[in-house]
């Protein structure tokens, strides 16, 4: 076995000799007397020059052998005229429309920008909150919202002198706006009008919601517990024992007749100006107590002056048929509430 062994690498050493011979035969052949200088294509190619039909010899002995050794040319240029490009601007122009950076300058934000919450500041009549289920912004005086509002409240006061309206705070309830617009869907559904008309309703302020900009937590405050969660059928003839067409929401299309339902804190009294969808009304001019809805086929009762009644006023069975909007603050006859 070591002898065939032995035997074996003596083969493969010969072996190795002979290729290392017959190569370095080969290169000594060309270098020598195989290829000549005017043979050789380029300097160090060993090969020679391919020849040509005419019995010369090409410049190289192959293609890629003339691709190598070639100098680069550049491209010719092209017979397309070149686009003049605008200059770069160092910095972004101000736009002639709109006085912004025609360029969206990105906000940089520090590590507690997120954590910081800013108050509601007073709001122009075109401000939204957005983003928040619930909250009041007060009105600017010169805003053109808040002197519509004025002149509505002047004009539904019938009875007596108006007074001056010292603010007006904005309603913003995403919930109660929602309910409000389903409603209104279903009466549509059904038939019935879906007319939008604006009515008010007086009821208590405890809280100095001028200054504070949000709701109290004083359950007997009627103008935030309303504002907040709505009409609460479970609150119907808690102030008010006599209800002229039975248990549900009154409103009224004159200011001055819910001032009488109104009391007050801090010199000032408020009420709701609302946007109602009374749908079909049934209208009485005589005393219903009895009714606990509408009569069938209606939606609402709307109540004619005549008999015992001296004002309009229309009464909703339905929370969702009333959305608050605006709380209007005055000042006028003290504080306590004026009918029983």
């Amino acid at each position: 076995a070591v002898t065939t062994a032995r035997d074996n690498m003596a083969h493969l050493v010969v072996a190795g000799l002979v290729a290392a011979g017959v190569a370095y035969a080969t290169y000594h052949y060309f270098q020598s007397s195989g290829a000549t200088d005017l043979q050789r294509s380029t300097p160090g190619c060993p090969n020679k020059k391919h020849p040509n039909p005419n019995g010369g010899y090409y410049d190289y002995c192959s293609t890629t052998c003339r691709d190598r050794g070639a100098p680069r040319v550049p491209p010719p240029p092209s017979s397309v005229p070149a686009v003049a490009q605008p200059p770069r601007l160092a910095s972004p122009p101000d736009h002639q429309l709109c006085s912004q950076p025609e360029y969206p300058v990105p906000r940089r934000r520090t590590a507690n920008s997120s954590r910081q919450r800013r108050p509601l500041p007073d709001r122009g009549p075109d401000d939204v909150i957005l983003g928040q289920m619930f909250g009041f912004v007060k009105l600017k005086s010169a805003s053109t919202k808040y002197k519509q509002i004025c002149a509505k409240f002047r004009k539904d006061w019938v009875k007596g002198q108006c007074p001056d309206v010292d603010h007006i705070l904005e309603v913003f309830c995403n919930k109660a706006t929602k309910s409000w617009k389903n409603h209104r869907a279903k009466l549509a559904y059904k038939g019935s009008p879906t007319t939008m008309e604006q009515h008010y309703h007086g009821t208590a302020i405890k809280c100095n919601l001028a200054v504070t900009k949000s709701a109290c937590n004083d359950s007997n405050c009627g103008i935030c517990g309303i504002s907040q969660k709505g009409f609460d059928e479970k609150l119907i003839r808690k102030n008010i024992t006599f209800q002229r067409f039975g248990n549900g929401f009154y409103l009224a299309p004159n200011s001055s007749k819910c001032h009488d339902y109104t009391q007050g804190t801090h010199t000032n009294r408020a009420m709701l100006l609302c946007d109602v969808i009374p749908g079909k009304k049934c209208t009485f001019t005589r005393d219903q107590p009895h009714l606990m809805a509408p009569p069938d086929g209606h939606d609402s009762v709307y109540g004619e002056p005549g008999h015992r009644l001296n004002y309009p006023e229309i009464v909703l069975y339905k929370k969702a048929s009333i959305l608050p909007r605006y709380v209007i603050m005055y000042t006028k006859d003290g504080i306590e509430k004026i009918a029983s």
